[in-house]
């Protein structure tokens, strides 16, 4: 945990590669990315960006909800403490997700 964030310019390199994997549109995770964190994985202090979501939390620059983001052998500790597996983990397919019992299907 370095505490230290990446530029927008590596952010959203970042983003695009993890995006391309998953055949999902990079211009969405860059959105779902500033919307939910402005594009921060570590406050002032150095922590990880964390918020209370009712009975759960959310971490890091994707906000990824400790107890929706059902993802088999997803990584908790890691979600929190690398930022690059929290990009990896935010960029995972919708499809995936909605099986997973994270996100509703529209």
């Amino acid at each position: 945990m370095d505490g230290h964030n990446l530029s927008r310019k590596e952010l959203f390199a970042l983003i695009d590669c993890y995006a391309a994997l998953n055949d999902v549109p990079s211009e969405v995770i860059r959105a779902i990315a500033l919307q939910e964190s402005s594009g921060r994985h570590w406050d002032r202090d150095g922590k990880v960006v964390s918020n209370v979501d009712c009975d759960s939390m959310d971490w890091g620059v994707m906000q990824i909800n400790d107890r929706r983001h059902g993802v088999p052998g997803l990584d908790l500790e890691r979600v929190k403490s690398d930022e690059r597996y929290n990009i990896e983990a935010g960029a995972l397919p919708y499809e995936r997700r909605v099986e997973s019992g994270e996100v509703e299907p529209l």
